[in-house]
């Protein structure tokens, strides 16, 4: 079975004379048994999760500092959470070589993965006559959390399903399970653009930034 669902929610509100705040939601989930025991693989290579679900939030705050200069904030907030196999009803894989077919479970679940990113980027926009100039910071994090539940024992190859069917075939076995991987990864981002409008219909647009990551 297969299914999948999601909402998304809007909504802004005016700040003082001229402020303006505006926040969005989303959330999602689904659900793909094409990986599970007894539904055979067409090809080797990555499946479709079987469940997953995400969430979102973000908002945006413009405040008016002068006649001429506006102050934009940005942030956001992304959550998504993906879970491969079947812990319960795991079953030894069996590679047959000859049709590309995978029988069982992969040998790479159960699995999960989680991720989380968050942003701010406040901005600042100043106008003056034909003359638009902008600049602002972005700082980015990322955390990832991919774990191995219950790993596999291995996998058996066969090149064609007459071979087995005579027990025929290579073992692979794993010693030990894969360890559970987290890591983060941070961004920094400088970043300034200036917009000339030469005459109505002629602009000249340059702009630089600068990045830094850390892993």
């Amino acid at each position: 079975t297969a299914g999948y669902g999601s909402a998304l929610a809007r909504g802004g509100w005016t700040v003082g004379k001229e402020g303006r705040v505006t926040v969005r939601a989303g959330v999602s989930a689904f659900r793909n048994e094409s990986d599970r025991p007894g539904v055979g693989q067409l090809a080797y290579g990555t499946e479709l999760p079987g469940e997953g679900k995400d969430g979102s939030l973000s908002a945006v705050v413009t405040v008016p500092i002068s006649a001429r200069a506006l102050l934009e904030v940005r942030g956001s907030g992304n959550v998504s959470s993906r879970t491969w196999g079947d812990i319960e009803t795991a079953a030894p894989a069996a590679f047959l070589v000859g049709d590309r077919a995978l029988l069982g479970t992969n040998p790479a679940f159960p699995a999960t993965s989680d991720r989380t990113d968050l942003s701010i980027t406040p901005v600042v926009h100043f106008r003056w006559g034909t003359n638009r100039i902008k600049g602002g910071l972005r700082a980015e994090y990322s955390s990832f959390d991919m774990s191995y539940a219950d790993q596999s024992a291995g996998a058996y190859f066969f090149g064609s399903r007459a071979a087995l069917q005579a027990g025929q075939g290579a073992a692979v076995t794993l010693s030990g399970g894969v360890p559970s991987e987290s890591f983060a990864i941070s961004r920094a981002t400088l970043f300034g653009q200036y917009w000339w409008t030469v005459v109505p219909g002629l602009d000249i647009i340059t702009g630089l930034s600068w990045r830094r990551e850390n892993l």
